[in-house]
């Protein structure tokens, strides 16, 4: 049976009267065996059923009992109903009046008509059943009618009904958006703190966001050079299963989706591939029951865009560090190079001086090294090497790591550089004399207990450190060249006297 309702509209007229001779007036008028007038108005009104069927789908009543229990049941079997042309008096039953008010208690959306030539409810209590955003969806119609009116009427009303349905689907949907379009913006502020050069960090971000959207517990997200090298991480059943993300990226269809950067949904999963730049590919993947429900193309468009720059903009700062650090870090030890210094002290104590601290700076200088290299080889020493640098980076790298027993050091900012061959400089930043003798004692003592062992031999280091400071006062504004120049030769000095006194110690500049 055709119940006249397909996604979008409803034609379905509830008709109530205790008089038979009406009843079959609105069967003969709204459902005729052929009625093409009124299916073309509503063809034209964009409300015609997938089926062309004609103009109405009735339920007819005659009593307000019978209309109601009607109307029940098609809600209850899923349908809906559009409007109802109610009489006024029904002796022996409900009226009129109680009928459209239970009408309305089940379906408060349906249009309603009075149709009478005489009631005993006034207007304005017919009125209070409709609130005063919905007066528009109550109608007076008088007995006797006219098969034009009834036909206009009914096709009022039921246009109406389907206009306000159109209407509330389209502004869920805005509302979906805005709420969809508000977390993107969220995910996407929040991702954007992140350091850019940090895609470690900011992949993870990515997918817990992306999760968050689509309320799901697995997925992962992979990026891959052409050799297949790069990033991956994953949440549930992908957690540290790079396995079974390679299996997923290998499906047939999509490989294509891949190709034509098309996002794929189906009912448990949602895949979406990322472009970053020549060579560069990944993708996100999201698992979840009934996905399909709730990714919105274009949102998921919008926020792949996002996404692209944000892993973009990644991606070229971290090229820019590590050809950044190339630059200025030695590839032996991993610590800062001579260059670094130069142009760091001078930052440095600049800064110093703009705000009247302290500034200290470490001469360290391996012990005996070319008898290392001498007796154990070049390999050996490079080895060495390599180990104090490491020593060196823990020492500098942390407050905790090299201040918790030096709590008078207060905010302590470090920079550890290779000046050269076997000697080493360290940049203590708002550092007095008393703290930096304490850091320096701190080093020697680890380079010297570290035990350092090349090919099964163990191979005793020992350094020697000068230490030289300067409290900065801002009167150094115009001589910052020459205040590099005097505390690497004062620190240089301490080094000096360290060799002389023994070795393995530390010296301060007087």
């Amino acid at each position: 049976m055709m119940n006249g309702e397909d996604k979008w509209t409803c034609r379905t007229v509830v008709c109530v009267d205790d008089e038979q001779g009406v009843l079959d007036s609105y069967r003969q008028v709204l459902s005729p065996p052929e009625n093409d007038a009124v299916a073309d108005i509503l063809a034209l009104a964009g409300e015609e059923s997938a089926d062309n069927g004609p103009g109405f789908d009735l339920i007819l009543a005659d009593s307000g009992e019978k209309a109601v229990g009607e109307v029940q049941r098609r809600l209850d079997s899923g349908g809906k109903v559009a409007a109802a042309f109610v009489d006024m008096r029904m002796p022996g039953g409900i009226d009129g009046f109680e009928t459209i008010r239970q009408l309305r208690e089940l379906d408060n959306t349906i249009h309603c008509a009075v149709v009478t030539a005489y009631t005993d409810r006034s207007v304005s209590q017919i009125r209070e059943l409709f609130p005063r955003e919905h007066q528009d969806e109550l109608l007076y119609f008088k007995k006797p009618f006219s098969p034009e009116e009834l036909e206009q009427s009914a096709l009022n009303l039921v246009s109406s009904w389907n206009r306000k349905r159109q209407l509330a689907e389209q502004m869920r949907a805005i509302e979906k958006n805005k709420q969809g379009l508000a977390q993107i913006l969220h995910a996407v502020s929040t991702l954007s703190r992140v350091p850019p050069h940090s895609l470690h960090y900011l992949l993870p971000g990515v997918l817990v966001q992306m999760m968050a959207l689509l309320e799901a517990e697995d997925g992962f997200i992979l990026l891959k050079d052409e050799e297949g090298e790069g990033f991956h991480t994953g949440v549930g059943r992908f957690e540290r299963q790079r396995p079974a993300m390679e299996a997923v990226c290998g499906a047939v269809e999509l490989e294509s989706a891949m190709r034509e950067n098309r996002i794929v949904t189906k009912s448990t999963c949602c895949f979406m591939p990322l472009r970053l730049k020549d060579g560069v590919t990944g993708c996100i993947f999201i698992e979840r029951k009934g996905i399909d429900k709730l990714v919105d193309l274009p949102l998921m468009n919008l926020f792949r865009n996002q996404i692209v720059h944000l892993l973009l903009n990644s991606v070229y700062h971290r090229e820019v560090n590590e050809r950044t650090e190339e630059a200025i870090t030695d590839p032996l030890t991993g610590l800062f190079n001579r260059r670094f210094l130069l142009k760091r002290l001078k930052e440095e104590i600049s800064r110093s001086n703009r705000s009247r601290q302290w500034l200290s700076v470490l001469m360290l200088d391996l012990d005996d090294f070319k008898r290392i290299n001498d007796t154990f080889g070049h390999d050996a020493g490079d080895e060495v090497l390599a180990a104090v640098g490491r020593i060196m980076r823990m020492a500098v790298r942390d407050y905790d790591l090299v201040g918790q027993s030096l709590k008078d050091i207060g905010e302590l900012d470090q920079f550890a550089i290779r000046y050269g061959g076997e000697e080493f400089c360290i940049i203590l930043l708002n550092t007095d004399q008393h703290a930096a003798i304490k850091v320096a004692e701190r080093i020697r003592k680890d380079i010297e207990a570290h035990g350092f062992v090349f090919s099964g031999r163990n191979i005793n280091v020992t350094v020697s450190i000068g230490v030289a400071s300067k409290l900065f006062d801002g009167q150094d504004g115009n001589v910052v060249e020459e205040s590099i120049t005097t505390i690497i030769n004062q620190a240089d000095e301490a080094l000096y006297r360290a060799k002389n006194n023994g070795k393995n110690r530390v010296e301060a500049a007087g």
